[in-house]
């Protein structure tokens, strides 16, 4: 008999722009296109319109992602706060959390960090992370090189560090480019998710010029990240 399929929750935190999405689809259908491959099938929230997020005791999922926005965590809107607390208790509660973006500088502010407009600027296109110890160990960075490439498109950044957080990765512009905090949560700065031709339209419609490279490594940290989530009533949880 084959392996149920997993399910993801997708909690999506802003629109899409729509000259991006007319020509490349949502944020949550590039997540949903790269995790199908790996026998993912997903469900979608809308957390920015003010979609309630599901109750702990009714979450019936394998894995939650928290997506990109082009709304601002320094603005500290309640639902962006109440969002990131939420994907807190997921992942206290045994469901494993990948925040990514937007999501990763909301769950950072929750955990005592700080977010605000980055210092050094927009990082956008192909970047070349620097992993830490901790990160060449964990299992979202396997089976890349050294200094995997992954493709960036941010303002804001974390500028303090989350509390009880264990920095994974780094870039110069960005030192908090990825962390997890226990097993279940992780969080990055960049976009595994983002095809190269969606980052470069990105680029033009926000008239930022950058270096964007076809050969990244964001499609295996997503499959990582799926081939480490475990069924809910697995005794690997």
């Amino acid at each position: 008999m084959p392996p149920r399929s997993k399910h993801i929750l997708i909690v999506q935190n802003g629109a899409t722009d729509s000259a991006i999405a007319s020509q490349h689809g949502s944020y949550p259908d590039w997540f949903e296109t790269k995790i199908a491959a790996h026998g993912c099938t997903a469900t979608v929230v809308q957390a920015f319109d003010g979609t309630p997020l599901p109750a702990l005791d009714a979450l019936d999922v394998d894995g939650v992602i928290l997506t990109g926005s082009p709304l601002s965590v320094v603005d500290r809107a309640p639902w962006m706060l109440r969002m990131g607390a939420w994907a807190l208790e997921v992942a206290q509660s045994g469901t494993p959390v990948l925040a990514v973006c937007f999501g990763h500088q909301a769950v950072g502010e929750v955990l005592g960090g700080h977010v605000r407009a980055s210092p050094m600027g927009r990082e956008y296109g192909t970047i070349t992370l620097t992993l830490t110890e901790a990160g060449r160990a964990h299992p979202i960075f396997a089976r890349m090189p050294g200094a995997p490439r992954m493709q960036s498109v941010h303002g804001d950044a974390l500028t303090v560090p989350p509390e009880g957080a264990t920095l994974l990765a780094s870039t110069a512009h960005t030192k908090w480019q990825a962390f997890s905090v226990g097993p279940l949560l992780t969080a990055v700065q960049f976009h595994p998710e983002l095809h190269p031709d969606t980052l470069r339209d990105l680029c033009r419609l926000r008239k930022t010029p950058a270096e964007v490279t076809d050969d990244d490594h964001g499609g295996q940290l997503l499959a990582n990240w799926v081939h480490t989530i475990a069924p809910p009533n697995s005794p690997l949880r």
